[in-house]
């Protein structure tokens, strides 16, 4: 299937911006017969009253389409305030949307079309913070933020001495279940710290990585209950990457021998290493999981210069972006597709939750393909890759 986005607006984006890492397009499915796609468009807009400072507003147009026809069931405009991204996919088939500081959730994949875009407020930074990072579960099903005070009048001055100078770098980190029926977010754990914190985590807690030496690099998985459980280490010459793909696996990658030699692998939270090999692919270049399937997409940057090599506008040259799916369990590719213009943001592939389908703009275009069927050993690998029961840290008042 490949569906034309020119006649719903869409108009080409420059390489600078693609490669900007700025959040441009997007493409999810929601459901299985349903594909919601999103991408900016050009044109004048009315002034907020709210804005602030800091916000790069922009337009954004949304379109929903059912499959396999690619017939339109909604569209509509969104306004964000910045560059970064703005829409992360949930489970069922809905979507966090981000409005500067404040979330809302909608339901594109079972809403009637007059209310598939629609969406519901379920978070506000408000009392003067910013809203800094999102993060979401590989299967949909939990949400961190982080916020922290915005600046202040008075925040530049001197203010050596004073107790509360350094409030400013304190950041609160909140964790909230995905209510399974009604668009709320229930919180379930929270702390707060100095500075900034980035780590893969599930519904029971998140991993860490620590160097045992030069090439001997060590995984602990930590409980929202405060129990740490040591799991398997891995032996890589550079510092190793790690996201979830279900409840209990976790895809890695690190290099051998110099980065030019990547390897990329699956590990458990039973210590267990499933498979580890070479791969072309960065995980960090990026990563689509279906916890539901088994199967995981990532995708590699094809470049036509060594890594090394820069254009004179700073921006490496790049012949398109190949995405290729896996299953977890043993790593075995059961497709590629090569598309093109490449780009900096993650978002431009995405899989089905049934891991039947595989979505991604190439050009002008969105492609699906359909992908194989899944065996009884694949259903019988995904029971396998499920947990148990789930402790987390009590909400403070």
């Amino acid at each position: 299937m490949q569906f034309d986005m020119k006649p719903f607006g869409f108009q080409r984006i420059s390489r600078r911006i693609l490669m900007s890492g700025r959040s441009s397009i997007t493409v999810n499915f929601a459901g299985t017969d349903r594909v919601l796609i999103t991408f900016g468009i050009r044109k004048l807009m009315k002034r907020d009253p709210n804005e602030t400072e800091n916000d790069h507003d922009r337009e954004l147009h949304v379109v929903l389409l059912e499959l396999p026809a690619g017939k339109l069931i909604a569209e509509t405009d969104w306004r964000v305030h910045d560059e970064g991204q703005y829409l992360w996919p949930l489970s069922e088939g809905r979507f966090l949307l981000r409005e500067r500081n404040r979330l809302r959730i909608l339901d594109p994949a079972h809403a009637p079309a007059a209310e598939a875009l629609q969406s519901h407020p379920v978070f506000d930074a408000g009392n003067g913070q910013e809203l800094t990072f999102v993060d979401v579960t590989a299967d949909g099903t939990m949400v961190e933020l982080q916020t922290h005070r915005g600046k202040m009048i008075g925040d530049d001055l001197d203010l050596e001495g004073d107790p509360d100078a350094n409030r400013i770098h304190k950041t609160l980190i909140r964790f909230y279940a995905v209510d399974p029926v009604k668009p709320e977010l229930r919180l379930k754990g929270r702390s707060e710290i100095q500075g900034q914190f980035h780590a893969p985590f599930n519904a029971q807690g998140f991993l860490s990585v620590s160097d045992e030496d030069a090439t001997h690099w060590g995984f602990d998985f930590h409980t929202f209950s405060g129990e740490t459980k040591e799991l398997a280490g891995l032996e890589t010459s550079c510092s190793p990457q790690a996201s979830f793909l279900s409840e209990s696996r976790f895809l890695v990658a690190g290099c051998r021998g110099g980065e030019a030699r990547n390897m990329m692998g699956v590990l458990d939270l039973d210590g267990h290493v499933l498979w580890l090999g070479p791969r072309d692919q960065l995980l960090w270049a990026g990563l689509y999981p279906a916890p539901g399937s088994g199967r995981f997409a990532v995708r590699r940057t094809l470049t036509n210069t060594p890594s090394s090599a820069m254009l004179v506008d700073g921006i490496q040259e790049t012949s398109g972006q190949r995405m290729t799916v896996l299953r977890s369990a043993t790593g075995e590719e059961l497709m590629h597709v090569t598309v093109i213009p490449a780009m900096q943001s993650r978002q431009n592939f995405a899989l089905s939750e049934d891991g039947r389908q595989l979505a991604v703009w190439n050009d002008d275009t969105v492609e699906i393909y359909a992908l194989p069927q899944l065996t009884e050993k694949d259903k019988e690998t995904v029971v396998a890759g499920k947990s148990g029961g789930v402790v987390l840290v009590p909400a403070k008042p």
